[in-house]
């Protein structure tokens, strides 16, 4: 059975007032797609600004190419919680990001993992994100 996994991860430049988000896909632990962008909008949340929107490119992608199921890992413990409803939304960036994972066609798990702990694609991600707001 093909598994399909993704890490995602925000990053915020108080210097540059810019957050960045990275993102990678893998079928099978290899990887088939990956990403990464500034983020302009709602910089007042910083890198869950970034994360959030690693996030929803991961959705999008999934959705482009008829990926039913996958589980997103991040390294921002509200990232979950905020996709499942279990936490309020109380800023356009949080209430945005459930309304996107709820209109979803794709099955997801969220999964939180402790950031900086020397996971490769979680630490791949947030170096991806921290590299762009050089």
């Amino acid at each position: 059975m093909t598994t399909f996994t993704a890490y995602v991860d925000g990053s915020y430049s108080p210097e540059k007032h810019l957050a960045a988000a990275a993102w990678v896909i893998l079928q099978d632990d290899e990887p088939i797609h990956q990403g990464k962008e500034l983020v302009l909008e709602e910089l007042s949340s910083r890198n869950i600004t970034g994360e959030l929107q690693a996030a929803i490119k991961v959705i999008d992608y999934c959705e482009a190419k008829g990926i039913q199921d996958i589980t997103i890992f991040h390294d921002l413990e509200g990232t979950g919680y905020w996709a499942r409803g279990e936490w309020k939304r109380k800023k356009p960036v949080t209430q945005a990001f459930y309304s996107r994972v709820q209109d979803s066609t794709v099955r997801i798990n969220f999964q939180w993992i402790q950031g900086h702990s020397g996971h490769f694609w979680n630490e791949t991600v947030d170096q991806m994100a921290r590299k762009l707001l050089e």
